[in-house]
């Protein structure tokens, strides 16, 4: 399936820019119900797909565009809501192109489900 994804895309390359972007979503979509067909709970499909994109050879971009959403709640679910990130910090202990940053955490709060 993540072949014929491919091809398609790569024939959709051939468009004009306003037919691309809306050949990509199509395509899109079409994958996405594809998928669904072969295993209706979109977080077992999510979790499928990573296996096959990240654990075994497959494209990475496939995985994002089939389940993206669901991949962001897993990884928030998994983390207790928490995002990690690197912070510029002269006094951090990662070192990266010659600037320092330490990892901070933040509680993700998401503004759909907050009132």
């Amino acid at each position: 399936m993540m072949t014929e994804y491919a091809i398609a895309a790569k024939q959709n390359a051939q468009w004009g820019e306003d037919e691309v972007a809306s050949g990509y979503r199509n395509i899109t979509r079409m994958f996405i119900e594809k998928c669904l067909n072969v295993c209706s709970n979109s977080r077992q499909l999510c979790d499928i797909l990573v296996d096959m994109c990240y654990r075994h050879s497959g494209t990475k971009k496939f995985v994002w565009k089939m389940c993206g959403s669901d991949l962001i709640e897993n990884l928030l679910e998994r983390n207790n809501g928490m995002i990690c990130y690197p912070e510029a910090d002269p006094d951090g202990d990662i070192l990266y192109c010659g600037n320092r940053f330490s990892i901070r955490q933040k509680e993700y709060i998401d503004a759909r489900n907050h009132t």
